[in-house]
């Protein structure tokens, strides 16, 4: 990028950049800094590379450096818990987790009222954790019929699951 370019390329970007973190921040100072900052790091990473899209290129700059800007300011806020609400609520999440069922248990209900095809399909690849290539060959059909099956079934297994309290 030749210096008339970049020149070019700031007037154009600067203005729209500045007003991102001016919204996002509304501190004059702050926007300042990191408008500056993007566009350092914007030209030590052209020196490095060949960009092909700079102004897409720029905002995800801009977009990491606000992002910076809000690790480093919510960094210091420190969440202390109560030893006791922490307790109640690790006690909560264990019993919730022993009770409940895995996704296998919960579906296969809903896979015996699937049609017959569909069915071995959905047995076979969420039930018995198939590969594709594995039902093509225990079923002896191709990949575009596997596929298309395994689609019917995850789309009517779906229904089945909304139309259930």
């Amino acid at each position: 990028m030749t210096n008339d370019e970049l020149r070019s390329f700031y007037r154009e970007q600067m203005p729209r950049i500045y007003k991102f973190f001016y919204y996002k921040t509304l501190s004059r100072t702050r926007s300042e800094d990191m408008t500056s900052d993007t566009f350092v790091r914007f030209l030590e990473k052209t020196k490095a590379a060949d960009i092909q899209d700079k102004d897409k290129y720029i905002w995800g700059v801009a977009y990491n450096v606000f992002q910076d800007f809000l690790r480093q300011k919510y960094e210091s806020v420190l969440v202390q818990f109560d030893e006791e609400i922490f307790d109640e609520y690790a006690n909560q999440y264990i019993e919730e987790r022993e009770s409940a069922t895995t996704l296998e248990e919960r579906i296969l209900p809903f896979i015996a009222k699937l049609p017959q095809k569909q069915k071995e399909i959905a047995t076979l690849r969420l039930i018995e954790k198939n590969s594709l290539s594995d039902i093509c060959l225990i079923l002896n059909k191709d990949m575009n019929y596997v596929k298309t099956t395994q689609k019917r079934a995850i789309r009517k297994l779906k229904e089945l699951v909304a139309c259930t309290p």
